[in-house]
């Protein structure tokens, strides 16, 4: 019999826990036929060896055993910190209620009693490798934003710190009627401000997709029209450094998304590309159609980026690149990290190619309906 697991294909590995053989193998053909990796123990000690070299996702566990019994085993592993998360289910013949109570008192997520029904059981793991999965995923994302928001107040900082220190030297130069310098001085304060308003309003554009707040409106519109009112858009920054957008799409090409979410990606990564090419560079704008998506790319012959930084530019959890455009331009590295939450809420893809000093290529992709 096989049961459909409503996670990922990840193969999850089950330590089965008996002191008696055919039990084992009973359980051990089970969990194999339905697609799990298993791990034997045949007394309690051996079990706390085995859980010093492996970590499995669940644990099916007799309490009738000889020497160390099932819940003196439960109660040791769940001191472990590293252990103690693993879902335990007691499997076993025993069914008075004050077993149960202790069991569920030291830590066992479920209690199966035997003869049991194969339906129920593996229903049961599925359930509590499923709770796990989703326990796990969001301990890794609260940990991840913890570290993105340490980043962004350490970032935050030092732009305040740059505005605070350029107000101060203005303050001096003005009481010496030093107007060049009171002028130096007011571009780069005029520049940082810039900075900290396009770094809030990222971190609130970013705060609205993660929390559901981006408005989202799905309608049908030509990739080519789109993409040349977020060109449009950018006319004074191109024109500022003489670059020449080459824009490569089919007028047969029509989208049916999230019309927000990919303007937004658009003119983020177009945004990019001018910030950080040379004047007179040339930036290509290419789409291709696939079977189930559209796939778009969009060129630059720019500065380019480490492939060290290249590796990281989209994670939450490393500090963002300070990379200044070729006209100084600031930037925050969250454009980047926003245009990966709205490929997600899409359910596309993107990926980046770099290369220092000779450009960088972003591809991402827009689903078909289905």
């Amino acid at each position: 019999m096989h049961t459909d697991k409503q996670f990922d294909d990840k193969q999850f590995l089950i330590l089965i826990v008996d002191d008696v053989e055919e039990n084992v193998q009973l359980l051990g053909n089970i969990f194999q036929e339905n697609n799990f990796d298993v791990s034997f123990a045949s007394n309690g000690k051996s079990a706390l060896d085995i859980l010093d070299s492996e970590t499995p996702d669940l644990i099916i566990l007799d309490i009738m055993m000889p020497d160390m019994d099932g819940l003196e085993v439960c109660r040791r592993i769940k001191e472990n910190p590293r252990n103690k998360d693993i879902p335990i289910i007691f499997l076993t013949a025993k069914s008075r209620q004050e077993d149960i109570i202790k069991g569920f008192e030291i830590g066992a997520v479920d209690y199966v009693t035997k003869p049991f029904e194969l339906s129920e059981l593996l229903a049961r793991v599925n359930t509590h490798l499923n709770l796990k999965q989703a326990k796990d995923e969001l301990k890794e994302s609260n940990l991840t934003k913890s570290k993105f928001f340490s980043i962004i107040t350490n970032d935050i900082k030092d732009i305040l710190l740059g505005i605070r220190s350029c107000s101060s030297f203005m303050l001096q130069e003005i009481n010496t009627n030093d107007l060049e310098n009171v002028s130096k001085y007011a571009k780069i304060l005029n520049n940082d401000s810039s900075k900290l308003y396009e770094f809030i309003e990222n971190i609130i554009e970013w705060v609205n997709i993660q929390t559901n707040n981006f408005e989202s409106t799905n309608k049908e519109i030509k990739l080519k029209e789109l993409v040349n009112e977020v060109i449009q858009s950018f006319t004074k920054s191109i024109i500022a450094k003489n670059i020449d957008i080459e824009e490569n799409i089919d007028e047969k090409i029509i989208i049916d998304t999230d019309l927000k979410a990919v303007s937004t990606i658009f003119i983020k990564l177009l945004n990019n590309a001018i910030k950080y090419s040379y004047p007179k560079g040339k930036i290509a704008i290419n789409a291709v159609e696939k079977d189930k998506y559209f796939e778009i790319s969009i060129i630059d012959n720019g500065v380019g980026v480490e492939h060290t930084v290249a590796s990281k530019i989209f994670r939450l959890d490393t500090p963002f690149p300070k990379t200044v455009g070729t006209n100084n331009e600031g930037g925050t590295g969250l454009g980047l990290i926003i245009c990966k939450s709205l490929i997600d809420k899409i359910e596309g893809n993107i990926w980046l190619e770099t290369k220092k000093h000779k450009g960088t290529t972003v591809t991402f992709t827009i689903p078909k309906p289905i």
